[in-house]
């Protein structure tokens, strides 16, 4: 049985099935090596939130585009301990909507097609390794790893070899979502789009709207108070009988 490929994702009953790959016997060793799906360091919590907030921003106007941080995703009904939460995830073909977890066989059976893992403090090259050999059993599309201690950004694209080497991302745009990520020099994250523009972190972004808002609060304050030296002029004119509109 060819249990992945390009073309065919593993249906449930194949990887129930699978003397290659168990998914009870695996999510439950992912369990273990996950843990509470919670920040380990402030880079770790500050990079899954940028990377979030920019997919969020990013599909902001797309409907049947779900992205989610954190989030118990559910891939089999009949599997209870099927639950995961990659840290970032992006599902195409579900409804931008609240949830409390994201249960496949409620969504028509989508599931997500990208996943991201950023790479925490206390995370091992077996942790990191067996998420992505699970994340490429159920037919993911690409599962990233983000490793900011590093400075490196690898992916596991979904192939025929389950064992295949990981490929640098660093800088390579991601065409399903038009952006690119790298780290700079200082080992901080960057994510630009396709044109190489940078996406401001969500920090930035306040910064630059409470600049903006700044800035045309005192353009304001400097339009009124030229209104109101141009009315004392004029009054000064009329004092003087002349007229201030000759």
């Amino acid at each position: 049985m060819r249990l992945l490929s390009r073309v065919i994702r593993p249906t449930k009953q194949e990887l129930r099935a699978s003397p290659l790959v168990d998914p009870d016997f695996l999510a439950e060793l992912y369990h273990l090596i996950d843990g509470e799906p919670v920040p380990e360091s402030t880079k770790h919590g500050d990079e899954i939130f940028y990377l979030y907030d920019v997919l969020r921003y990013r599909f902001a106007d797309v409907a049947d585009v779900f992205v989610a941080q954190n989030l118990l995703w559910y891939f089999d009904d009949q599997l209870p301990r099927s639950g995961l939460a990659p840290d970032v995830f992006v599902a195409f073909g579900a409804a931008q909507v609240d949830r409390s977890s994201f249960q496949e066989w409620r969504e028509n059976d989508v599931r997500p097609q990208f996943v991201v893992e950023v790479v925490s403090p206390n995370d091992t090259t077996t942790d990191i390794k067996t998420k992505q050999l699970l994340y490429k059993s159920l037919g993911i599309h690409l599962a990233l790893v983000l490793d900011g201690y590093a400075g490196k950004i690898t992916g596991d694209e979904l192939n025929d070899d389950v064992l295949a080497e990981s490929v640098d991302y660093a800088g390579r745009v991601i065409p399903e979502l038009d952006l690119a990520l790298s780290y700079d020099d200082d080992l901080r994250l960057v994510i630009t789009d396709a044109r190489g523009d940078r996406y401001p972190t969500p920090t930035e972004a306040r910064k630059l709207v409470s600049d903006a808002s700044t800035r045309i609060s005192a353009a304001r304050a400097e339009a009124v108070a030229a209104r109101a030296e141009a009315e004392r002029l004029r009054e000064r004119l009329r004092d003087a009988g002349l007229d201030p509109t000759d």
